[in-house]
């Protein structure tokens, strides 16, 4: 009697199956990498628009606001993380002038992409209470905000003069202050660390690897006496 012959079972072997885990492993690995890279971009979109918004809000301030002399003035600094901003002296002086954005004083959101405060700068004859600025102040230490692309501030100049300026620290966060109002660790990258100590100057340029990750922003002179003109404001 002829027995039937045998039907082959078909199905991956141990090889097989190992390489189509590792194709597997592949594809779910650059789908992840794609994700969090989409995310990085739509949280640095967000921030840049943020940032765009904090500017308006701040050329909307000085329109609407007069000090004592009937001239405009920009908001001081928040220092208690209340967002509201620090009174001013007697004679019309920030406490501070850099400290963190005064969020609820302009109608914001209180901070970044990723949890942490603005930093805002705003000089001093561009901020007091009592008098306000005008078309054709002096430029003054105290007035000379100036942004440049790098910390020595030795090549190129990208803006100065400046009334304001404003930073967010980026994904990395550091040297920045969160929402709970602590104080992140500092960065070792000398533009970053620029950026957070206190003078007058600012760096601004594209990321680097690992290091720079800050945006920046500012309002020049000419853009808001221009917003202040257009609005019927007396300078």
């Amino acid at each position: 009697m002829t027995c039937p012959p045998r039907s082959r079972v078909s199905g991956f072997t141990l090889a097989e199956l190992a390489i189509v885990l590792v194709i597997i492993a592949l594809l779910a690995g650059g789908m992840l990498l794609s994700l969090s890279t989409q995310s990085d971009m739509r949280d640095s979109g967000d921030t840049r628009k943020q940032l765009a918004d904090i500017n308006e809000a701040l050329l909307g301030f000085a329109a609407s606001h007069s000090a004592t002399d009937g001239r405009p003035y920009l908001p001081c600094p928040d220092t208690d993380n209340d967002g509201v901003e620090q009174p001013r002296s007697g004679s019309g002086v920030c406490p501070s002038q850099e400290g963190i954005l005064p969020w609820v004083t302009l109608g914001l959101a209180q901070t970044d992409s990723w949890q942490n405060h603005y930093r805002y700068r705003v000089a001093t004859g561009f901020s007091n209470g009592q008098t306000g600025f005008y078309l054709g102040m002096p430029i003054t230490p105290a007035n000379t905000l100036r942004v440049c692309d790098n910390a020595a501030c030795n090549a190129t100049i990208l803006a100065s003069g400046l009334p304001v300026v404003v930073l967010s620290h980026g994904k990395n966060g550091l040297g920045a202050i969160s929402a709970s109002g602590a104080a992140n660790p500092v960065s070792s990258d000398a533009d970053e660390l620029e950026n957070g100590d206190g003078d007058n100057d600012f760096v601004s340029h594209t990321p680097t690897p690992g290091g720079f990750d800050d945006q920046v922003s500012w309002i020049s002179p000419n853009i808001l006496f221009n917003r202040l003109i257009a609005a019927g404001r007396p300078l």
